[in-house]
């Protein structure tokens, strides 16, 4: 943006040099970048009953970013690996909204409804690791921080 300040405009004070009254100035107006952020913040799993093999997991993830997340028309991959095995829990996929600072959460059910601690003695843990969007579908400020890992003792 350029401006010019003049003084004495109306050329009210008598001066030996009327010509040099305005100072051109130019400023650069940068508007600050957005960005993106997307988080998991916690994972919890559920069961139906204990013997139920009906396994479902609430995760809630939060923009960090200082621009809105705004994937209503592509789907942002949600997914939960057993570590150690690799093998897939769950996986889902979902539109989001969310504002800067802004924290939601889904609830759904593990992939085929797979039990995580099958094969696991009661009273040991699993740990688990939580990726949202697993394929970089939003480009974040911060890429490293969509997987949460996690710990979940087996009954």
């Amino acid at each position: 943006m350029n401006l010019i300040v003049t003084v004495d405009s109306a050329n009210n004070i008598n001066e030996v040099e009327e010509k040099n009254n305005d100072l051109p100035l130019t400023f650069a107006c940068n508007a600050p970048t957005l960005t993106e952020d997307l988080a998991i913040t916690n994972v919890t799993f559920l069961r139906e009953s204990p013997s139920s093999p009906w396994v479902y997991f609430k995760y809630t993830f939060k923009n960090l970013g200082t621009g809105n997340i705004v994937h209503s028309t592509q789907d942002v991959h949600f997914i939960i690996t057993k570590i150690g095995t690799n093998t897939p829990l769950a996986d889902d996929v979902r539109s989001y909204v969310l504002a800067p600072g802004e924290e939601s959460y889904r609830y759904s059910y593990t992939t085929n409804f797979i039990n995580p601690c099958a094969g696991v003695s009661s009273g040991q843990t699993i740990q688990y690791r939580a990726t949202i969007d697993s394929t970089n579908v939003i480009t974040e400020s911060d890429e490293l921080n969509n997987s949460y890992v996690g710990s979940l003792v087996c009954d």
